[in-house]
């Protein structure tokens, strides 16, 4: 189905995540022997693309007590999009307005493969067991003056409003100066879940509606080729994009056309 282009896309930012089974020691504490050698021989792959490397605060940290926690982040410049992020047993691509799904996808594929690449035997050493593709978005909104529970039923069909009896009894004002909703969905496949979630936020100093949808898999069965993962993220990206135009369905897309 051909979906609509969106010229004012709501889009803050896109995530793919890869995480992979670590070793754990006598100690107790989990750690990737081969976290070194990737870190430099996946910088080696993509410095060409990514070329500004970025060492954070964390990376101060031990390795044996930061896993799946970034430590490093590679970007095409300083402060400019898309960027990788590595950690102990954690990899990500994250993109943000300037996203598109042709360009983001074909992006993850050469990751992946770079990733696989780097590390040392993966299909021995590797053991990717969660995947996850994440999109963030938001909308600015008038706290002050827009009925919340009213735009969310009409707008994003979220039913979360409270019974009017409540603030009649009591000396509240109905428009929450906070709120933050959740749900988990599972997928009919096994392992696969969605996360869906709504919450107030800013962006730009500026209030804003901000819903948050991953589709995600976490699974004892490690996925063990680029084209498993793959495939799994073209389906995921076929769900995330079904669930986002039915929840704008109506107002909401024609004022992101």
């Amino acid at each position: 189905m051909k979906r609509p282009i969106l010229k004012n896309k709501p889009l803050v930012e896109a995530i793919f995540e890869l995480r992979w089974a670590l070793k754990t020691q006598e100690s107790g504490s989990i750690v990737d022997p081969h976290y070194r050698i990737v870190l430099g021989s996946l910088y080696s792959r993509i410095r060409d693309e990514y070329p500004f490397h970025e060492q954070l605060p964390s990376a101060s940290i031990p390795d044996e007590m930061a896993p799946f926690v970034v430590q490093h982040r590679f970007r095409k410049g300083q402060e400019s999009w898309p960027l990788v992020q590595l950690g102990p047993g954690i990899i990500t691509l994250n993109a943000t307005e300037d996203y598109s799904w042709d360009d983001f996808s074909y992006r993850i594929d050469r990751l992946i493969k770079d990733f696989f690449e780097s590390y040392p035997d993966p299909n021995i050493n590797l053991k990717v067991n969660m995947l996850s593709l994440r999109y963030i978005d938001a909308i600015g909104f008038d706290y002050s003056s827009e009925d919340l529970f009213r735009f969310l039923q009409r707008n994003l069909k979220v039913n979360a409003e409270m019974d009017n009896k409540l603030f009649e009894k009591c000396s509240l004002d109905k428009n929450p100066i906070a709120f933050d909703f959740r749900y988990a969905f599972p997928t009919k496949e096994e392992d696969g879940q969605l996360n869906f979630r709504v919450m107030r936020g800013k962006k730009n100093e500026r209030d804003v509606l901000l819903w948050d949808t991953q589709i995600v898999r976490i699974s004892d069965e490690a996925l063990s080729s680029v084209v498993e993962i793959m495939k799994w993220v073209s389906e995921a990206h076929s769900l995330a994009e079904e669930w986002f135009f039915g929840l704008i369905e109506g107002d909401l897309i024609r004022r992101f056309q």
